[in-house]
């Protein structure tokens, strides 16, 4: 059975995923989309790139299965709690469909709505990695739950889970933005509002939205994806300027928040990134 054929939903996520595939909002192969069913979640596979997506591309998983991943109690050990919830969501993946699913996806199945969309904005994380980008946020977008940085994965997940009250969209501290719609459009239309209410703070605050310094060789810490694609000859002088644009840009909110040396480690030794530095140039 072909879980993708003649899917409209997987059309419609392609078609986003392009659409925020581009370098306004992920760098190599962060952010990640999904669409979904009662009973199906298509999700990005790890390892791949919005812009390159295609309907086949999205890994099928059963909702009932991957559900149970909230229902674990986790070992206290990272490396055995990451090999366990690799092994429930690759169990997850309904037969006929192939890839790594994405490690955010039962944060996108725990998400409102038909669609969501995931990505790196670097207009956003210039709040996000604020020293005040907490009250920016509460001020600027009541509607929007704002979530303390914690590891990303099933840790991300299960905080999120355990604050979530029906929010489409969330915002999370040094990583970026999720953004769910029962549409297109409406996915579009909250992406617009976000970004516009922010650059008119930066045009307030009379910082520019381009950078004006030049940027370091090497990224400072201030997402996961900075220190993961920083190895990687062809996407670190990107990132380091993407890396160099935030702190700019978090000095209308306070200044820079660098991620601490535990958040680095962690990034660093995670398999997933592992993972992920080897499907991407």
């Amino acid at each position: 059975m072909n879980l993708q054929a003649s899917n409209p939903l997987l059309d419609v996520i392609t078609e986003l995923s392009h659409e925020f595939g581009t370098a306004e909002y992920v760098k190599g192969g962060g952010g990640n989309t999904s669409a979904k069913t009662t009973d199906t979640l298509w999700v990005k596979p790890s390892g791949t790139t919005l812009a390159g997506l295609t309907p086949e591309s999205f890994v099928a998983m059963d909702r009932k299965k991957l559900a149970q991943l909230f229902e674990i109690e986790p070992p206290s050990d990272s490396s055995a709690r990451e090999a366990l919830v690799k092994d429930m969501m690759a169990d997850a993946v309904k037969p006929g469909s192939t890839g790594r699913p994405s490690v955010e996806a039962p944060l996108h199945d725990i998400m409102p709505g038909t669609f969501v969309v995931h990505t790196h904005c670097t207009i956003v994380n210039g709040m996000t990695c604020a020293r005040h980008g907490a009250a920016a946020c509460a001020r600027l977008f009541p509607d929007a739950l704002w979530v303390p940085y914690v590891d990303p994965g099933f840790t991300l997940c299960m905080e999120v889970r355990r604050r979530l009250r029906g929010q489409r969209l969330v915002i999370l501290e040094n990583h970026g933005i999720f953004v769910a719609g029962e549409s297109a459009n409406e996915v579009r239309a909250t992406y617009h509002r976000v970004i516009d209410a922010l650059r008119a703070e930066y045009a307030k605050a009379g910082i520019a939205t381009e950078l004006k310094i030049v940027s370091p060789a090497a990224p400072e810490p201030v997402t996961p994806d900075h220190i993961v694609y920083s190895k990687k000859p062809k996407l670190g002088p990107a990132m380091a300027a993407d890396a160099a644009l935030i702190r700019q840009l978090a000095n209308a909110f306070g200044g820079v928040r660098l991620l601490d040396d535990r958040a680095r480690h962690f990034i660093e030794t995670w398999e997933v990134e592992a993972y992920r530095q080897t499907r991407i140039l």
